[in-house]
């Protein structure tokens, strides 16, 4: 059970690097359609944007399917002992 945990960290871990990739050349390409009036970087950094949120919506699938209900309770019960 924890190799499975552990796998399921490490593919969040890799999707999320991903996604900041994503935003980085995002930002890089709207900076550079800003400053050099590129309109083809405008148009890239639509097309990135509509990657980043769907690898936005992958990660918050893997993210849901992580939770197993035995961590929901175990977090339940956590939270219910705090003052």
């Amino acid at each position: 059970m924890r190799d499975k945990y552990e796998e399921q960290l490490l593919t969040l871990n890799t999707e999320l690097m991903r996604m900041g990739a994503l935003c980085e050349e995002a930002i890089s390409c709207a900076v550079r359609s800003l400053t050099e009036n590129d309109g083809t970087m405008k148009q890239r950094v639509s097309e990135t944007e509509k990657q980043i949120d769907h690898k936005e919506r992958d990660i918050e699938s893997l993210y849901e399917t992580s939770h197993t209900p035995a961590a929901c309770s175990h977090r339940f019960q956590n939270d219910n002992l705090r003052p």
